[in-house]
């Protein structure tokens, strides 16, 4: 099995699998951990965006920096060295849930790390600026404050 997925550990459908099983595997301890229910379509629907996220980042190929991404920017590596943090969060008018996600990814566009989380919001401006608060403080869980690296979001 490990030679299996060694050979495709690049292919879209693998990463498909891997976020699935990510998605179901967050939901199963949302549920456990905080009484969280949420339906099985929204699951599917949040890893197939993750990957779709992933796939418009690769598709653009070419000290701790931050700016904010416009529209017509494109995914560009890192300096060797460095990580880049590319961060994003959602809100839906009308609601009372944002979620943000995270991708840190090498010189190479190789993902190295990232994060998936809903939080509590009710505009889109405490939504994104959860995404960049809740992102900084994994990354100093993750022991992460003293690397290189670019963050970007919009």
């Amino acid at each position: 099995m490990a030679n299996r997925i060694a050979q495709h550990h690049d292919s879209l459908e693998f990463e498909v699998v891997v976020a699935v099983l990510w998605h179901i595997w967050k939901t199963r301890n949302n549920f456990v951990f905080r009484q969280q229910h949420l339906n099985p379509i929204r699951v599917i629907d949040l890893a197939l965006a993750s990957v779709r996220m992933a796939q418009l980042i690769n598709s653009n190929k070419g000290g701790t920096r931050c700016h904010s991404l416009k529209s017509d920017d494109v995914w560009r590596p890192p300096d060797p060295g460095f990580l880049k943090v590319n961060i994003d969060g959602a809100f839906q008018v009308g609601g009372n849930e944002g979620t943000k996600v995270c991708i840190c990814r090498d010189q190479n566009g190789k993902m190295k790390d990232g994060l998936i989380r809903s939080f509590v919001a009710s505009s889109v401006l405490q939504a994104e600026f959860q995404a960049l608060t809740i992102t900084l403080h994994y990354l100093l869980e993750q022991n992460k404050a003293h690397d290189l690296m670019v963050i970007e979001y919009d």
